[in-house]
């Protein structure tokens, strides 16, 4: 037993959340609500055609309001024209009804036959609720940006989340580690087995359309803009079969253009061509990952099968969420007496004040 006496007492450190996760809690809070274009600088509207963009964004449409765009390029000084909006422009709103925010992603002047129709293609997506899936929540059609079937989706927003373009191709323009790598396969193929256990198809891995999640240490990855191609291009029989083969071969793609750094592969040959050739990919990753990337680039796969090839990744990946989950608690029960005691004080700065 210690006999130091200042063992018996803690340090102030130990009395708050660790400073990290403070400042990613903070930053979720400022994006989930603080932002505003009320709040936008007089330099920022005149920089090109920016106050007119802002000009033509509604205040209202059904219950969400508090429209604060989220594409970087909308605020940029270019022309609304040379702007690439893909999968639309996005829109942090917040549900009046539940008084959340959430993405909306406008497609603008789609030529949909029915919203009706659009519902019913969408109607499966609404019902996926998986931790690495972000989920579809409304579709609905408007002409309140000024133009006729405007069709916007309503997803989950996920505030401080970056794409895996913004992260591993335009910050750093590094090829990931190898642990990040299998974590996110880890993760996609659970996304997948959930998607392809309901008779849908992803058909989205591209760079930008997989976003990371702001952590302490884990990387959490989430599959975006889930059912869009599917209610946009409203195909009534399509070869659902075929498109989960795709999937996997478009999953592989991506794997194989993050471990390159080199985007935009052709196909699934390209891509198998480079994995063969590239010398940096075989010094830099394991036989282990090279065999099973080809292996998404194959035909004939089994979900089940390819998982279970890759047990032991997750019981890694397993493990690593537990520590985050002990790591979180730990850092959650430092404030466990805060709250109490802030209403104590509350009480009694209330007495205080009113002593007549």
């Amino acid at each position: 037993m210690s006999t130091d006496p200042k063992s018996a007492y803690r340090g102030i450190h130990n009395f708050f959340v660790n400073d990290s996760l403070r400042n990613i809690l903070l930053n979720r809070g400022l994006m989930n609500y603080v932002q505003s274009l009320d709040d936008i600088d007089e330099e920022t509207m005149n920089q090109g055609d920016i106050a007119e963009r802002i000009s033509q964004i509604p205040r209202y449409i059904d219950q969400y309001h508090s429209f604060y765009p989220l594409d970087q390029n909308f605020w940029s000084d270019n022309s609304i024209q040379e702007i690439d909006f893909a999968f639309g422009q996005s829109f942090r709103v917040i549900d009046s009804a539940s008084a959340s925010p959430c993405c909306l992603r406008r497609i603008s002047e789609h030529q949909i036959l029915s919203i009706e129709q659009a519902l019913t293609s969408a109607d499966p997506w609404f019902k996926i609720k998986h931790p690495n899936i972000v989920s579809l929540k409304q579709v609905i059609s408007t002409d309140q940006f000024g133009n006729d079937n405007d069709l916007l989706f309503i997803y989950d927003y996920s505030p401080g989340a970056e794409t895996l373009e913004e992260h591993f191709f335009i910050e750093t323009s590094r090829a990931p580690a190898e642990s990040t790598l299998w974590s996110l396969i880890c993760q996609c193929l659970s996304a997948l087995r959930e998607i392809h256990s309901k008779n849908l198809a992803y058909r989205t891995f591209y760079t930008n359309k997989i976003i990371i999640l702001p952590g302490l240490t884990n990387k959490r990855f989430k599959l975006n803009c889930s059912g869009m191609l599917d209610i946009l291009e409203n195909t009534e029989e399509a070869d659902i079969a075929a498109q989960q083969k795709e999937d996997f071969k478009h999953f592989g793609i991506l794997l194989v253009e993050l471990m390159c750094t080199f985007r935009e592969l052709s196909d699934a040959p390209h891509a198998l061509s480079v994995l063969n050739n590239s010398e940096s990919i075989s010094c830099k990753y394991s036989t282990e990952l090279v065999d099973f990337v080809k292996t998404l680039l194959q035909d004939d796969i089994d979900l089940n099968k390819l998982i279970s090839n890759i047990a032991l990744r997750y019981v890694d990946e397993l493990s690593t969420m537990y520590n985050y989950v002990d790591t979180i608690e730990n850092e959650l029960a430092k404030e466990l007496e805060n709250g109490r005691l802030f209403r104590l004080l509350v009480k009694l700065n209330f007495v205080a004040q009113h002593e007549e």
